[in-house]
């Protein structure tokens, strides 16, 4: 959403906590909205979001028919689904302004994960060229749905449709540093085509100033191009920088920092890394 910038929003520490157990949420309707949607708001159709329990088959984006997903890809979509979408947040959370942020991930050749990343264009006054995930605030025609937000932001932002989005799991909710409860949503991107920021057809101008895919186990590597230990009310973690060298559409080097960096560190750990990696995210 214009005038958020994830860039601003702090990151949580990678420790162990009680999450508060819910029921995954019924799938919600979304209506589409144009891309120019700050200025105009008028509905253009309903949009059926696929269950949670839909049956997941990882599609490349050089084929036109769906393919049998690998051992290795239904270990790393299992890991993620087993993180549940039930809520995951700490009581004071429960009371800030809601917003909601997307992971888009997709395959490709030999069905290797990707995740879809953006850049806000360079003309905003707020965080201008910072990198991030499609997101905003929640709206009050989300009904305080959190995943309905995310797909609607998503739509919203990149024109990916609903239909084409999976919702596997999602993350702890991180606190900004201006009061908002972010919830992060990970989302399978069936098919895979449908993410391919070549494909990708009407993105809004106002909030996106480039799409570009970056591979989940890039996230992984054993140490970034910069890190440094902060402190945020009270708890330590690692602030993580990549400088990601995009050679398809831009030709240009992509800096990803901050909650972006840590999210999707946070993905891929659950992903790929040991169960000891990942349980603290459970």
């Amino acid at each position: 959403e214009m005038g958020i910038c994830w860039q601003a929003l702090t990151c949580i520490s990678l420790v162990s906590y009680h999450p508060i157990i819910g029921v995954p949420p019924s799938p919600p309707t979304l209506r589409r909205q144009p891309a120019d949607h700050h200025s105009q708001r008028k509905s253009t159709g309903n949009n059926n979001i696929i269950s949670s329990s839909t049956t997941i088959t990882m599609n490349s984006s050089n084929s036109n028919s769906h393919t049998a997903p690998s051992k290795e890809e239904e270990n790393y979509i299992t890991k993620l689904r087993n993180i549940g979408l039930h809520p995951k947040e700490t009581p004071h959370h429960t009371t800030l302004p809601r917003a909601s942020i997307l992971i888009p991930i997709f395959a490709r050749n030999n069905n290797i994960p990707y995740i879809l990343l953006t850049q806000r264009p360079q003309t905003l006054s707020s965080h201008p060229g910072d990198v991030c995930f499609p997101g905003g605030r929640q709206d009050p025609m989300d009904n305080q749905n959190d995943i309905t937000t995310a797909l609607r932001e998503t739509l919203e932002e990149v024109g990916i449709q609903p239909q084409h989005l999976t919702p596997l799991c999602r993350l702890a909710t991180i606190e900004s540093k201006n009061g908002l409860c972010v919830t992060p949503i990970v989302a399978l991107v069936t098919p895979s085509r449908q993410a391919e920021p070549s494909h990708l057809t009407e993105i809004s101008k106002k909030e996106v100033d480039a799409a570009f895919a970056v591979p989940l186990e890039y996230f992984l590597k054993e140490e970034c191009d910069e890190n440094y230990e902060v402190e945020w009310r009270g708890e330590k973690f690692i602030m993580r920088y990549y400088y990601f060298e995009e050679e398809e559409m831009y030709k240009r080097t992509f800096k990803i920092w901050g909650l972006t960096a840590h999210v999707a560190h946070q993905v891929a750990t659950i992903g790929f890394g040991t169960d000891d990696e990942h349980r603290p995210f459970t």
